[in-house]
């Protein structure tokens, strides 16, 4: 008498487990760099309170806002908000960076430092977002990308 087997053979079985891990590899996978990329913007947003915030106490300190007509963060605000008169405002080590090191923020301040717009660039920036109001602005270290997110005060 002949046997009759049905079933799968073992390779069939890894075949579609590969084929199945794959397609949910691929689908998961976006959602993870949408993830990271939501997540870096959130840190964006934070540390431009934070500027503002050291930026308000510069200001009660010293009737104005530090004067410069656009740089990125790095440089002589570094200086005036970690060593400038009557502070520091910030601390250095905790100085707020952009997650991407290719990335800057960038600060402009307005007349006799009366004003100021201080902005960053949003991976991915939603609809309402405060836009930069500053004249010109290079928020990529390695391009000339314009900053999409900032705020101005008052």
């Amino acid at each position: 008498m002949k046997r009759i087997q049905s079933g799968f053979t073992l390779l069939e079985l890894v075949i579609v487990i590969g084929v199945i891990g794959v397609l949910v590899g691929i689908s998961g996978l976006g959602a993870f760099v949408a993830s990271q990329q939501r997540s870096r913007d959130a840190r964006r947003k934070a540390d431009i309170e934070t500027f503002r915030q050291a930026l308000e106490l510069y200001r009660s300190t010293n009737g104005r806002y530090p004067v410069y007509t656009g740089s990125t963060v790095s440089g002589a605000l570094y200086n005036a908000l970690t060593a400038g008169a009557g502070g520091p405002y910030l601390n250095t080590t905790s100085y707020p960076r952009d997650p991407q090191t290719t990335k800057n923020y960038y600060y402009y301040s307005v007349g006799v430092a009366a004003t100021y717009n201080i902005c960053a660039l949003l991976e991915r920036p939603g609809a309402g977002e405060p836009a930069c109001a500053a004249p010109a602005d290079d928020c990529n270290s390695v391009g000339t990308t314009s900053c999409n997110y900032g705020q101005t005060q008052p």
